[in-house]
């Protein structure tokens, strides 16, 4: 064999060997809305995090829907400022447990991100001829509707089991 022979043969394996890793390293990645654009925090042109940036298709219907009566302001209001501090709360969450907090403040912490679920949960059960009335399908957030391909945050995206970007409970 040839020393010409040999390095081809060397860059020729070499070559198919990276191609093959670099294509199993991929893998069958996080699912839709997961990668550069897909409107994840950090997402290429993706808008931001979901419910953070009003726009087309962001957050959940409470950003997406025009309320007309004062009853439907009202309660589109309420049902933003509880997500908002949903939202808060998770961020002061991760913010002791990164800090390592005491075990007591990450609980009394959440404790306080499931009361005001549980609040959001009875204000949009008690309204649901409200959202009827600004278009929200049925069963959005009451559990009954289809699960459907979330674009939310989780793990079970590719399967249709993540989380319902309709529902603020979530």
């Amino acid at each position: 064999m040839t020393r010409k022979m040999l390095t081809v043969i060397v860059a020729g394996t070499l070559s198919v060997a990276l191609a093959a890793g670099s294509a199993v390293a991929q893998g069958p990645g996080q699912g839709r809305g997961r990668g550069a654009g897909g409107g994840f925090c950090g997402g290429r042109g993706g808008g931001g995090c979901m419910g953070l940036t009003p726009g087309a298709g962001v957050g959940g219907w409470w950003t997406r829907v025009v309320p007309t009566t004062p009853a439907q302001k009202a309660f589109v209001a309420q049902v933003t400022n509880l997500h908002s501090q949903i939202r808060q709360a998770n961020l002061d969450l991760v913010a002791l447990r990164a800090a390592k907090a005491p075990a007591a403040q990450i609980a009394a912490k959440q404790q306080q991100i499931t009361a005001l679920r549980s609040e959001l949960q009875r204000v949009t059960s008690a309204n649901q001829t409200l959202l009827k009335q600004m278009g929200v399908p049925a069963g959005v957030c009451d559990g009954t509707g289809p699960k459907g391909r979330g674009q939310g945050m989780g793990r079970g995206l590719r399967n249709g089991t993540g989380p319902n970007p309709n529902c603020p409970i979530r």
